[in-house]
């Protein structure tokens, strides 16, 4: 949390409901700089093994699908709009690359028909709840409520009629 504090250019903690945790934006802002043209290549890269997945699914005759994951830092941003206001540069862009590659994929599925489910409402709704989806610390990745929010999406997906959409399913 001191590190947190004392770095406000690359890190943030948020406090919400006795809740507080390290948001790391300008470490997991690195990895989604679309200005970096290795980080545009990989995106290409990951569209050609999706396509590549999907035409070994079709050809075994399985359905294959993925599961978007977002960022601790979008879960919250999401939450919580009081985290955009004010937000170090840094942080708005990583929102914004985060969000302009997941639609980007979610596009890219839907063109090849591979399913692609997206588990930020669920992960959203859990953490609008109160429910510690994510530790403490500057660790980005889920508690076990968090994974179950991710296989719930996954699981409505699976037993969506008519088959899993390219997003998350709303919930009943």
């Amino acid at each position: 949390m001191a590190w947190g504090r004392e770095h406000p250019e690359i890190a943030a903690v948020y406090t919400t409901k006795g809740f507080a945790t390290v948001l790391t934006f300008g470490y997991r802002g690195v990895a989604v700089a679309l200005e970096n043209p290795c980080i545009q290549e990989g995106v290409r890269i990951t569209k050609e093994v999706l396509s590549s997945l999907k035409g070994i699914g079709d050809q075994a005759g399985v359905r294959i699908g993925v599961v978007l994951i977002p960022t601790k830092e979008t879960v919250y941003a999401a939450a919580d709009s009081a985290l955009h206001q004010p937000a170090a540069a840094g942080f708005a862009a990583m929102l914004r690359n985060e969000a302009e590659i997941k639609q980007d994929m979610l596009g890219h599925c839907q063109k090849i028909g591979l399913v692609c489910v997206d588990a930020t409402s669920r992960l959203v709704d859990a953490a609008k709840k109160g429910v510690l989806v994510y530790k403490s610390d500057s660790d980005g990745h889920p508690m076990a409520a968090g994974y179950r929010q991710i296989a719930y999406a996954a699981r409505e997906a699976l037993t969506a009629p008519g088959g899993a959409p390219n997003s998350a399913t709303p919930r009943p």
